[in-house]
């Protein structure tokens, strides 16, 4: 498994893989209006999306987000924070340590 940024082309299945893995954990009811907002998060100026994909090309396993602190932040309270969202691993790779691997990157990355 590599940790990466997401590439431009990725974008729809990184934003698939946040919604399926979100609704297997009971996160996303169905009808919430967040499906939508949880697909696009990450994909605009600013943000950093990094993806755990298999070596073996069989694709994304999980996918976190670095926001960048702008005043709009909802936990960030200045520009020596920022946020870690839409954190998410598909179910069938759940427990193998993906996620621990994304996130340890996702905090260098921020204290870069």
């Amino acid at each position: 498994m590599i940790i990466r940024d997401a590439r431009p082309d990725e974008h729809a299945a990184v934003g698939e893989l946040r919604v399926t893995a979100y609704r297997a954990l009971g996160l996303l009811p169905a009808g919430s209006g967040y499906a939508e907002p949880l697909r696009a998060l990450g994909f605009r100026g600013g943000d950093e999306v990094l993806v755990a994909a298999d070596e073996a090309g069989n694709g994304i396993l999980g996918t976190v987000t670095l926001e960048a602190f702008v005043p709009a932040n909802e936990l960030a309270k200045d520009d020596t924070e920022a946020d870690i969202r839409a954190f998410a691993v598909i179910p069938s790779a759940q427990g193998h340590g993906v996620g621990r691997k994304l996130l340890a990157a996702v905090i260098e990355r921020a204290e870069q």
